[in-house]
């Protein structure tokens, strides 16, 4: 660290500050641009500039290191006659020439030169300490590994105009698969916002009268005077206690002047979704999500004012089976933008009804039963944003369209009155 800071400091003053801001301190461009003042494409210049110029007086400094290290143990295995193969990640090879003699058979000193071997296939190369003889000479080639980026190290000479900047490839680099092919993500989509929905509303009932007929004839009533006429002829199927209930609202709403038609006011909450996802991945591109997934609809409504009004209050429960498939567009550091496309079945497991009633703002009644929700199918899309916190955990942001299916059910819910509805789940992902 002292050795690269020395060569920091080293650095012209501009090149040195852009260098310890972005690398050191981890600033942005945009940042840098303004503490020192300079254009942000400027700061980026800069900061390559300096990363080429260190890799040079680097690379000296390296070299100044392994000569003495390499030189010895060039030598070394000239006289033991053997190599030591030490593996190494990413390797290039560069051979180093090194006198020595032989005696020929008449005792006359042979000259030995130790030559390099550039540019051939691996797997054409002759075993190391091959002795090649030609006529009164004998070569000798020894092989050292040395680390760096597949290329030849440049002449780094003073006096030479040598370019470093292929030591520094400016084109991304691709990832290596590292094997993590599987993933599952906790995801919740909250109340982001309300509908209301202000309709007339038609009371329809049978009537009494023609209670032995098959098919008994249907009055259907957009009026409170009209409603409350029919309850007091006695001629709806209506039992005794709710019908003098209904009675006492309708009246009341019929004697509030402009109140008379029979309107509903409903209030549709936005769906509240728990999914949990399990995604393989195909390949570095493409993956498949499937899971499970929890939603709740509620909506509340209410028929009259004034204090006398019928109340509805229900609640729907889904279980669904998600399956989509996914598309990594783009990875930048910690982040990872991606695309998503695919289809859900939703069972109803659950969907009870309450039906409050209220005579002069007092519950007089109140009933409870069971809907018949139908199964809900769903197509969507969305672009998802995740912020790896660690190469295995990461955070994400979903933002998703769902067109959700017309059912043909008379049920009124967020759904059916959006059926396109934008949503944004937020979870994390956790990766393996």
């Amino acid at each position: 660290m002292a050795e690269l800071m020395t060569a920091v400091d080293a650095l012209p003053n501009g090149y040195g500050q852009v260098f310890k801001l972005a690398v050191v301190q981890e600033m942005s461009h945009k940042e840098i641009a303004e503490i020192l003042g300079i254009a942000a494409h400027s700061s980026s210049s800069q900061l390559s500039r300096a990363k080429k110029m260190l890799q040079k007086s680097l690379a000296q400094y390296w070299l100044l290191w392994l000569m003495p290290l390499l030189l010895p143990l060039a030598i070394y295995l000239y006289k033991t006659g053997k190599t030591t193969d030490v593996p190494q990640p990413i390797v290039t090879k560069q051979e180093h020439t090194t006198p020595d003699t032989k005696h020929d058979d008449d005792g006359a000193p042979q000259q030995i030169t130790i030559v390099p071997v550039k540019d051939v296939p691996a797997d054409s190369l002759a075993p190391a300490d091959t002795l090649q003889h030609t006529g009164a000479e004998t070569e000798r080639t020894n092989t050292t590994t040395i680390i760096h980026d597949n290329k030849p190290l440049p002449d780094l000479r003073p006096d030479k105009d040598t370019h470093i900047a292929d030591l520094t490839p400016e084109k991304p680099i691709e990832v290596e698969d590292k094997g993590q092919k599987w993933s599952v993500d906790l995801a919740y989509t909250g109340s982001m916002g309300e509908q209301n929905a202000n309709r007339p509303f038609i009371f329809t009932e049978k009537e009494m009268t023609d209670i032995i007929s098959e098919v008994p004839p249907i009055r259907t009533f957009d009026k409170w005077s009209d409603y409350a006429e029919a309850l007091q002829s006695g001629t709806l199927d209506i039992d005794c206690k709710t019908y003098q209930i209904l009675l006492k609202i309708a009246q009341n709403n019929a004697a509030q002047p402009g109140m008379d038609m029979i309107e509903r006011k409903t209030h549709h909450y936005m769906p509240i979704d728990f999914s949990l996802a399990l995604k393989y991945k195909l390949n570095n591109r493409f993956g498949l999500e499937t899971g499970l997934s929890y939603s709740r609809l509620k909506s509340e409504s209410v028929i009259g004012t004034g204090g006398n009004a019928i109340r509805e209050q229900q609640t729907i429960h889904y279980l669904g089976m998600p399956l989509k498939g996914t598309y990594n567009m783009y990875n930048v550091r910690r982040w990872n933008l991606y695309g998503s496309l695919g289809a859900k079945l939703e069972v109803p497991v659950y969907a009870p009804i309450s039906t409050s009633y209220f005579v002069n703002g007092m519950k007089e009644l109140e009933e409870k039963s069971t809907l018949h929700a139908p199964l809900q199918w769903s197509i969507g899309t969305g672009l998802g944003l995740q912020y790896n916190l660690t190469p295995n955990i990461g955070l994400f942001a979903e933002p998703s369209l769902q067109y959700y299916i017309p059912t043909g059910s008379d049920i009124e819910t967020y759904r059916t009155e959006h059926p396109f509805t934008f949503s944004l789940p937020i979870g994390i992902r956790i990766t393996w």
